[in-house]
């Protein structure tokens, strides 16, 4: 499967987002405004990820190698932890940020 940067990184978010099993309208807008404040992630292609991302059967261990730089994995934990907080960080969705920095060694 061939995946781009900006995708693996929607995945990555919304996979945090959902670990309590759902990813609630404010998770979902605060991840589309950050894909955008961060990155430049345009509307259309948020969209195209996110529905690719409900269509997925791959873990997010695929995604997360695939993101390499510090710099892109400091901005996708600033995105994850704001888009996860944003309803309140349940502990599901806490478990999966804090195994995302110790994947990644980051801050």
């Amino acid at each position: 499967m061939t995946t781009s940067k900006n995708q693996a990184i929607v995945f990555i978010c919304a996979s945090v987002c959902g670990k309590d099993g759902l990813i609630s309208h404010s998770e979902l807008a605060e991840l589309k405004s950050c894909m955008w404040e961060y990155l430049e992630i345009p509307e259309q292609e948020f969209d195209i990820a996110m529905d690719a991302f409900f269509n997925s059967s791959e873990e997010v261990d695929f995604y997360v190698s695939q993101i390499t730089s510090d710099e892109d994995r400091i901005k996708v934990l600033k995105i994850a932890e704001k888009s996860a907080s944003v309803d309140g960080l349940d502990v599901r969705e806490n478990i999966g940020f804090q195994r995302l920095k110790l994947i990644w060694d980051c801050m």
